[in-house]
């Protein structure tokens, strides 16, 4: 029994620090948007960052679009990533609670482990490596995750928050790939928008899944966590 209750609590904590890592990064990620001193791949005129026209990955920029030095945007941005990478790679143990459920899918959920950890760094590579890179591992875990979700009656609140959110991805990869040229405004702003979005919709999803184990393992039907 005393057994089962640390397993429940070191679940519990992994879910707690992904959902604060989740917080921090929005947090950190728009101050770093307040400080950032300007300029985006449209013009270097601009003193401030556009929502509109600079791209996520503008706040990592050691230097902006019109040379000038961007270091307070840029730890930030990276101490958002780190933050919310290690979360992620901590938190792919939790795949485990969903599989005790009703025992189904153990090894599904095993594999996901991996991936999700292959995500996190994923995250926190992505100061050196284009931000997109991440979500090929990320995606994977959020597919394993939902089929582990179905195969043993999960919530269906936070089955259905998954398929949203694979539904955006889905749309905003046409956008990547079959929109409009970021060399004209309208193009610029609708991918420039659209990146924010996914990413934020990405962080925002992930810190739902932990809450959701964390209510299960917290509630009165808590079976063993891992």
């Amino acid at each position: 029994m005393e057994d089962e209750e640390k397993k429940a609590r070191r679940a519990v904590a992994r879910s707690d620090w992904l959902i604060i890592a989740a917080i921090l990064f929005i947090l950190l990620t728009t101050i770093a948007m307040i400080l950032y001193p300007g300029s985006n791949n449209w013009t270097n005129q601009t003193t401030h960052y556009s929502f509109a026209q600079n791209f996520f990955s503008d706040l990592g920029a050691t230097r902006t679009y019109n040379d000038a030095a961007n270091t307070a945007s840029n730890v930030l941005f990276i101490l958002a990533l780190v933050l919310v990478g290690s979360g992620i790679a901590i938190f792919s143990f939790n795949s485990l609670v969903i599989a005790c459920v009703s025992g189904k899918m153990r090894r599904l959920a095993r594999a996901a482990i991996p991936v999700a950890m292959i995500s996190g760094l994923g995250f926190i590579g992505v100061a050196a490596a284009p931000w997109n890179l991440a979500y090929g591992a990320h995606v994977i875990f959020v597919v394993l995750f939902t089929i582990l979700q179905f195969a043993n009656g999960w919530s269906r609140f936070y089955e259905i928050a998954n398929l949203v959110y694979m539904v955006l991805l889905a749309a905003y990869l046409v956008l990547l790939f079959f929109g409009p040229d970021i060399f004209t405004m309208a193009g610029l702003t609708m991918q420039a928008v659209g990146q924010k979005i996914i990413v934020y919709v990405s962080i925002v999803n992930i810190a739902m899944q932990a809450y959701g184990i964390r209510k299960h393992v917290l509630g009165p039907t808590a079976k063993e966590a891992v």
